[in-house]
C-alpha cells in the first residue's frame, strides 16, 4: 500500500470546482492499494470491502470516474489511470496526496480538500514574496481593513476555508480542525490591537455599549480581537 499518491494539480482543482472531488478521494484510495493500477476479478462488493465503501456508494463514484477517464474496465478487471495518462489529460504539474492508511481512509476526502488549502496558502506566499513584504515580527497584526491584501503572513479563517468549497464557516472550522489533528496543517492564532483600557470593568462596559466588538478579548489592559490564523501546510511526501 502506498502512503502517497501523485496526481495532477489541475485534476484536483477541476474536481473541486466542478463538485466531484469526493470521487477523486475514492480514486486516491484505490490507486494507493495497487502499484500496477489494476484490481483483478473486479466486483463492486469485493472492491467496496477493500476501500471501505458500500457497493451502492462505490458504484456512484466509479460512474463519475469512468466518465472522467480516470478508470477503465477490461476482461473483468478495473484499471486506474497511471500518472502518465493523468498528466496527458491534466498537465504535467503533479502533487503528492497523502493516503489516510491508519484510519481506513476515514479522512481521505478532507485530506484531499487539504490540497486546495495547500494551493491557496502557496498562492498567498507567492504574492507576499512578489510584493517583498517582510514577515510580521510584531506579536499583533495591524488592525486595518486591507490587512489581508497587504498581509505579511499566510492563513485562512474558518469562513475562508468554507468559501473555498462553497460551504459554511462551521464546516470550514471542522475541516481545519480535522486537518490540524491529522498534522496536515499547523495553525497559529493571530490578534489585532484595538485599544488600551484602564480596567476590566471598562472593557465590559465598552462591549456592552457596542464601542468594541462582542468577540473582543481583554489582555492586561489591552483590548484585542482575533483575526484569521497563520497557517502552514505540513505534509511533504518522501
Amino acid at each position: 500500500m502506498r502512503n502517497t499518491v501523485f496526481i495532477p494539480v489541475k485534476l484536483i482543482k477541476e474536481a473541486s470546482n466542478d463538485g466531484w472531488l469526493k470521487s477523486v478521494s475514492y480514486f486516491v484510495r484505490m490507486k494507493s492499494l495497487y502499484r500496477n493500477n489494476t484490481f483483478y476479478n473486479y466486483s463492486l462488493r469485493r472492491l467496496g470491502e477493500v476501500v471501505k465503501c458500500s457497493p451502492a456508494c462505490l458504484a456512484a463514484h466509479l460512474k463519475i470516474l469512468e466518465a472522467k477517464g480516470l478508470i477503465s474496465f477490461h476482461n473483468g478487471n478495473i484499471t486506474f489511470a497511471g500518472l502518465g495518462k493523468l498528466q496527458s489529460m491534466y498537465g504535467i504539474k503533479n502533487i503528492g496526496v497523502p493516503v489516510d492508511i491508519n484510519n481506513n481512509f476515514k479522512n481521505q476526502y478532507d485530506i484531499l480538500r487539504g490540497q486546495i488549502i495547500r494551493f491557496n496558502l502557496a498562492s498567498q506566499q507567492h504574492r507576499i514574496n512578489k510584493s517583498e513584504l517582510q514577515h510580521c515580527r510584531d506579536k499583533y497584526v495591524p488592525n486595518t481593513k486591507n490587512e489581508k491584501m497587504n498581509s505579511s503572513y499566510v492563513g485562512l479563517s474558518a469562513n475562508g476555508i468554507g468559501n473555498l468549497f462553497s460551504l459554511s464557516m462551521a464546516t470550514g472550522s471542522r475541516i481545519r480542525g480535522k486537518l490540524k489533528n491529522l498534522n496536515q496543517i499547523s495553525v497559529k492564532r493571530r490578534f489585532s490591537k484595538l485599544l488600551w483600557v484602564n480596567s476590566y470593568n471598562d472593557f465590559i462596559n465598552l462591549k456592552r455599549i457596542g464601542v468594541i466588538p462582542i468577540y473582543s478579548l481583554f489582555n492586561n489592559g489591552l483590548v484585542v480581537k482575533e483575526v484569521r490564523p497563520e497557517m502552514q501546510y505540513n505534509y511533504c511526501p518522501a
